[in-house]
């Protein structure tokens, strides 16, 4: 989730380090920056946040990576099937999508 907290965790953690010479990888910057672990200064996040716009939500994960191909096919044949045994127009509707 992105947040107004967390950018300024990000700026506080980034100055502390190229400011002051904190070591990146030590306790204090990890404190500061608790769950994000990143100094990274996000484009989208800079822009978008003040509009209150989580850029995060704009990023849509394709399942097809998350599954190998042939399985994917696998289950989308037995789909089909399936909508075979149900009357053909559940492919003809399938098909038209």
């Amino acid at each position: 989730m992105d947040s107004a907290a967390k950018l300024f965790n990000v700026e506080v953690a980034r100055s502390k380090i190229f400011k002051s010479g904190f070591v990146a990888n030590g306790k204090s910057i990890d404190r500061i920056l608790k769950d994000s672990k990143t100094l990274i200064q996000n484009a989208f996040s800079n822009f978008l946040l003040p509009h209150s716009v989580n850029f995060y939500d704009l990023f849509i994960v394709n399942v097809l990576y998350e599954i190998e191909l042939g399985v994917f096919k696998a289950i989308f044949t037995h789909l089909i099937q399936i909508l075979y045994t149900m009357g053909s127009q559940g492919v003809a509707d399938l098909d038209h999508q």
